[in-house]
């Protein structure tokens, strides 16, 4: 049989966060076309614990020493004009590791999750491999990290992170250039790109999932409040800032417009956010949640205030499989869908709390709008987000050098 290495941040089981669930995909798609897959990622306090879930789906796992996220080191190189991002996920030592495995594991296929992942394999590397060798953006943090200090309020933080965003757009740039293909969530990734890679050598996918996975939830009535959902995990600074958008500033509309609660839910929860659940008895902060979909199926809409864009919100995708429309900012759909009509058949998109708010009410309102926004979008992802899309697109995928 042949062999596969996916190189990823995580050990992706359990799925609780986006980068995981991708990964899954890779790991679905791969087994698909016949594979054995060997696993290599950082390890850390829980993997030991979770390491046996899924356990069979691979071969081998490696892993790897997470380096320390402030270093001496790290410093260092982000004074001498490197990015502060990808430094703290790189180390030599690692480095020859990923070089070894690669070299003695006779590999017919190399997926790597994340570009700061990407930086382990250099293009000499890359072009001593016989077999397809691809890199999966995810997002691409020079682009998010530029939209991030445009809304950062703070003078010094803002710069700060204005020199950030040029530096890891730049080593972006540079690391997809090693790969044979890469992989983009949002047409607006892909289009940064232009004029670094040939489009060979590019591809803006669809995001795959175990669809079959999913259930498909009814609109849950049964004397309840209505409710409208925010989740996501937090330690992710889009996440955060979504939550803040919302809870600041898009609230206190959606509040006067309905009378709804508002359930906020996710990992590494912003700890302010439950000063606003002390002070309005209509939002409750869960935290993390035994089951995401369980959580769902108790609210009638998920929101998608998103304002830093990249990459595709995992969030939209799981949602529809639940059965539950979205309301959504333009910055939250990027990579949902290629056409613009498809995308409103989709997703309610507003870009203000009052226009927010009022495509919140639309949906609590109207039991005709909320039912087909939820039909078409189920149908819209069964047929472009399945694990067999997928595998049509890594089988088509050349040695490029």
């Amino acid at each position: 049989m042949r062999k596969a290495l996916i190189i990823c941040s995580e050990y992706p089981y359990p799925m609780n966060s986006g980068d995981k669930l991708s990964t899954n995909g890779y790991v679905l798609a791969l087994k698909k076309m016949g594979f054995s897959i060997d696993l290599l990622c950082f390890s850390n306090m829980q993997e030991g614990e979770v390491l046996l879930e899924r356990r069979s789906f691979f071969q081998n796992v490696f892993f790897l020493q997470k380096p320390p996220k402030y270093s001496f080191r790290n410093t260092i190189n982000f004074f001498a004009g490197d990015s502060f991002l990808f430094g703290r996920f790189f180390s030599c030592e690692n480095r020859s590791e990923v070089e070894l495995i690669l070299k003695t594991g006779q590999y017919g296929y190399v997926v790597t999750v994340q570009t700061y992942m990407g930086q382990y394999l250099s293009k000499e590397l890359v072009e001593s491999l016989d077999c397809p060798v691809v890199l999966s953006t995810e997002v691409l943090h020079g682009r998010a990290l530029s939209k991030r200090a445009e809304l950062e309020k703070n003078p010094l933080k803002r710069k700060v992170l204005q020199i950030e965003s040029k530096r890891a757009d730049k080593k972006e740039k540079q690391i997809v250039q090693a790969y044979d293909m890469s992989f983009f969530y949002a047409e607006e990734d892909e289009e940064c790109m232009f004029g670094v890679l040939s489009r060979e050598r590019r591809k803006y996918i669809n995001l795959a999932l175990d669809l079959e996975s999913y259930t498909h939830f009814a609109r849950n009535r049964n004397g309840k409040r209505r409710s409208i959902a925010f989740y996501g995990t937090c330690s992710w600074y889009a996440n955060a800032d979504a939550l803040r958008y919302l809870l600041e500033e898009l609230w206190s509309e959606i509040r006067e417009a309905c009378d709804v609660d508002l359930h906020i839910a996710g990992r590494n929860m912003c700890p302010w956010a439950y000063d606003y659940q002390k002070s309005d008895s209509r939002i409750k902060v869960f935290g993390e949640v035994p089951s995401m979909a369980n959580f769902v199926a108790d609210t009638d809409i998920i929101l998608s205030p998103i304002r830093i864009g990249g990459g595709v919100r995992l969030k939209m995708i799981e949602g529809m499989m639940w059965g539950r429309p979205i309301v959504s900012t333009t910055a939250g759909v990027e990579g949902i869908a290629e056409e613009e009509d498809e995308l409103h058949e989709c997703i309610s998109i507003a870009d203000d709390s009052k226009a927010f708010a009022q495509a919140v009410k639309g949906l609590l309102d109207s039991e005709e709008q909320w039912q087909r926004q939820v039909d078409y979008a189920y149908g819209y992802v069964k047929k472009k987000h399945s694990i067999d899309t997928l595998v049509g697109i890594l089988s088509g995928v050349e040695i490029a050098h």
